[in-house]
């Protein structure tokens, strides 16, 4: 399994409710996406991440390159001040604790 956790700061409170939008409607299509044992997103202090666990890399590189995942980032990109990514292979779904973590370590 792969794990994908992506983190990302807006520039406003007011541009939470538009990336929501978005977040939402590409949430289910990943869902429905070959390979996708788990999808969420939340918001943690003033990061919201998109989470997701994939049976194989390549389901989760299919899914980034979907149509619906590069429409939702081009037209969120204006809304955002930084987004990261991290990904990483395990053997059992994460705790989201766990995932966090992970994204921290990387990201510093």
């Amino acid at each position: 399994m792969i794990v994908s956790i992506g983190g990302i700061t807006l520039k406003s409170k007011s541009a939470s409710l538009r990336f929501f939008w978005y977040a939402l409607k590409t949430l289910r299509i990943a869902k429905k996406s070959r390979g996708c044992l788990h999808a969420s997103i939340f918001q943690e202090s003033n990061v919201y991440f998109a989470l997701s666990v994939w049976n194989t890399p390549e389901d989760m590189h299919a899914y980034g390159r979907s149509e619906s995942h590069v429409s939702a980032v081009r037209k969120t990109g204006k809304l955002v001040v930084s987004a990261t990514n991290h990904s990483y292979e395990t053997s059992a779904l994460p705790e989201r604790s766990d995932v966090i973590a992970a994204w921290r370590t990387s990201t510093c």
